[in-house]
Formats: structure tokens, C-alpha cells, sequence
């Protein structure tokens, strides 16, 4: 009988379930009134392969999971769970902060692609050689337009976005 699976899936905001990511999902984790043969868990998603999951595990099948040491994962009503808590960062305190870490050569390409987007050096900066100007004005549009898109991003709401998507702006 495995309560440390239960107690884990409850905690957990994010699920991986043979593979695939799952993060929005509901757990009912107020267990008294369930019987054995209720469901806790009931999923359906779309995996990496484009194909639609369901999986249900009843309070029976939580407690009867298994825990694979050597995966840190848990076998489940045949499923092999990771059982996850996201860690969100939140706004840096100190300027410094941002630069003390290394950029990776992916960190690197991505910022180059979308500063070269607004890097467009006026005439007289190309002949005199000022392209320092020219990259910081292009970098503070760059910051100035990915915070809009981040405030936009932030407001649109679950109603809005299934809007869209039903339009196929997807």
C-alpha cells in the first residue's frame, strides 16, 4: 500500500506520464469521502505523437502504485508517473543577477535573432561606425516590445484564448 504515491501526486503541479508533460490536471485530494474504485485522477491529452490519452487511476490503483527507485518514478494502473512541482521564478531583485550567469549558445542565438529584428543602423551610423548606438536602441525596442507581449500575455484570459484557437490561430 503506497500513501507516499498519493501524497506525491497531490503536491505534484505537473505530472510526466510515460514520457509526456502534462500540466494542468486535477487530483481530488480529499480522500475521505472516495471509495477504493473511485477516481482521483482522470486525464485526457494529447501525447508527443499527436494522439489522445485518457487515463484514470482510481484510489485503489494510487494506493497500489509502486515506486521505481532507479527511474525516481512511480508505476501506476500501468503508467510510469514522474510526479513534478515547477518552480517558478519570479522578477529578479538585483540587476546583477542577470548577468552573473553565463548565457548559454542557445540563450546567445535566441536574444541575437530577436535584437537583429530592430537593429537598423541609420546611415550615418554605418559610415562612421557607430553601430553601438545602432544595437542598443535595437535592444531596448526589443525589451520594450517583449514586455508588451508579456503584459498581453498575461491578461488574455482562458475565454480569449480558446477564442482564438477556435478561429485557428493556434
Amino acid at each position: 500500500m503506497s500513501v507516499m504515491f498519493l501524497q506525491q501526486l497531490v503536491e505534484a503541479d505537473s505530472l510526466q506520464i510515460d514520457g509526456d508533460f502534462v500540466r494542468h490536471f486535477h487530483i481530488e485530494n480529499n480522500t475521505s469521502h472516495i471509495q477504493g474504485d473511485d477516481l482521483i485522477l482522470d486525464l485526457n491529452f494529447l501525447n508527443g505523437d499527436g494522439d489522445e490519452v485518457m487515463i484514470q487511476v482510481t484510489l485503489d490503483q494510487a494506493l497500489e502504485a509502486v515506486h521505481n527507485a532507479e527511474q525516481d518514478s512511480w508505476v501506476c494502473a500501468g503508467y510510469d508517473f514522474n510526479l513534478l512541482k515547477i518552480v517558478e521564478l519570479g522578477p529578479r531583485n538585483n540587476a546583477a543577477d542577470i548577468h552573473s550567469q553565463p548565457m548559454t549558445r542557445y540563450d546567445k542565438q535566441n536574444a541575437t535573432t530577436r535584437i537583429n529584428g530592430y537593429y537598423f543602423p541609420t546611415t550615418q551610423e554605418g559610415f562612421s561606425g557607430r553601430h553601438i548606438e545602432a544595437f542598443n536602441r535595437a535592444k531596448a525596442e526589443t525589451i520594450k516590445h517583449m514586455k508588451a507581449a508579456l503584459r498581453a500575455t498575461e491578461s488574455l484570459s482562458a475565454a480569449d484564448f480558446f477564442e482564438e484557437r477556435r478561429k485557428g490561430y493556434n
